[in-house]
């Protein structure tokens, strides 16, 4: 189901602590696909910011809906990281549901259904076959994958607020704060707090170039966090004035803010999370730099230090991404907080006080 529209199940699903309101909202964010998990020598895990959507096949004729994404591939011991933290959300589920009332359990739903749908099994239904996106999906059956592997040093990470644990924005937080030359960001809804706007202007001071890479109005699939995103962006630039990172801006120092372009580029929504740190250390998963992601979503991501991979990252960044995107001064992040527009400025005195949900 799109957006939030899965959150009105997940109010009825029982999973509810009165001792936490806003546990309904706190949605499983994970993305994981492994392979043979049991399997040391076999198993392989996709993880990253990849939904299983139609969007990525790239055959609607509406650039919107044509998605980019950032995946790795993973094998070897870390597979184990990856199959433990699966298990775990699989027990989760598995205990809330046994939990539920008759009523609201899913197994006694859909037997059910089952027993309904063998009754018209014969009757005549609609097809809702989309033959061009079929034709897309077996033309990417015939094409033999080349999987290209690097030795990486490694670590799966999982955050759930449910649990209090912030061990991803932790790995963002230490990955900044260490850089020296380059701290590259793509993230598809781009809210910072203050804190991590904090940490990202004190390493323009140090010297570091920061680029920020995120979603405009345009493309953005959920607009009102485009809108508050850009609320933020003056806050982020106006370090560029301060002397210490003017004395350094020869070097390449300063913050920059680049949004995706979309339409002109036959381009729809981007939706990668990674980051990568002076070309040898990146993180690449599921959590948005936004409030839900550090405050409701469980998420994952994998931080890796590899000078071949992390700059494969890199270069994919500067040369496949920013040249799809636009550049933000200071001073129209400066007109962003005052929209000029009715409809923007509705829109976006209305998300504002809901940033934290979005």
């Amino acid at each position: 189901m799109e957006g939030y529209e899965a959150l009105y199940l997940h109010w009825l699903s029982g999973d509810i602590d009165p001792r936490d309101p806003l546990r309904p909202n706190k949605r499983f964010h994970d993305k994981m696909w492994i392979i043979d998990g049991e399997d040391e020598g076999a198993a392989r895990a996709i993880v990253g910011g990849l939904n299983l959507a139609n969007e990525y096949f790239r055959v609607d004729s509406a650039p919107i809906n044509r998605w980019t994404d950032q995946d790795v591939m993973l094998r070897g011991p870390i597979i184990e990281d990856v199959v433990a933290v699966f298990d775990r959300n699989y027990a989760f589920f598995k205990e809330l549901k046994e939990k539920r009332p008759a009523l609201l359990n899913t197994d006694n739903s859909w037997k059910l259904t089952g027993d309904k749908l063998k009754k018209i099994a014969g009757a005549e239904r609609p097809s809702w076959r989309r033959q061009p996106l079929v034709e897309a999906i077996d033309e990417v059956l015939t094409q033999e994958a080349v999987l290209e592997f690097a030795p990486i040093t490694a670590r799966f990470l999982q955050s759930r607020p449910r649990m209090k644990e912030t061990y991803i924005r932790q790995a963002y937080d230490n990955l900044i704060d260490r850089a020296t030359k380059t701290v590259l960001i793509a993230n598809a809804y781009f809210i910072p707090s203050r804190g991590l706007a904090d940490h990202l202007k004190s390493a323009a001071r140090r010297g570091v170039r920061v680029v920020i890479l995120t979603n405009s109005p345009e493309t953005n699939d959920i607009r009102p966090v485009a809108m508050v995103s850009r609320h933020t962006y003056r806050y982020l630039l106006e370090v560029n004035e301060e002397e210490a990172v003017r004395a350094k801006a020869k070097q390449g120092a300063g913050l920059e803010i680049f949004e995706w372009a979309g339409a002109p580029f036959d381009e729809g929504t981007l939706h990668a999370k990674f980051l990568v740190m002076d070309g040898k250390e990146a993180l690449v998963g599921s959590f948005n730099l936004d409030p839900r992601s550090e405050r409701l979503n469980s998420e994952t991501a994998v931080a890796l230090r590899s000078n071949e991979l992390a700059g494969q990252l890199q270069r994919s960044f500067e040369q496949e991404l920013l040249p799809k995107a636009r550049r933000i001064s200071l001073e129209a992040a400066k007109q962003f907080r005052k929209p000029k527009g009715l409809d923007d400025k509705f829109e976006l005195l209305f998300a504002l006080p809901l940033k934290n949900w979005l």
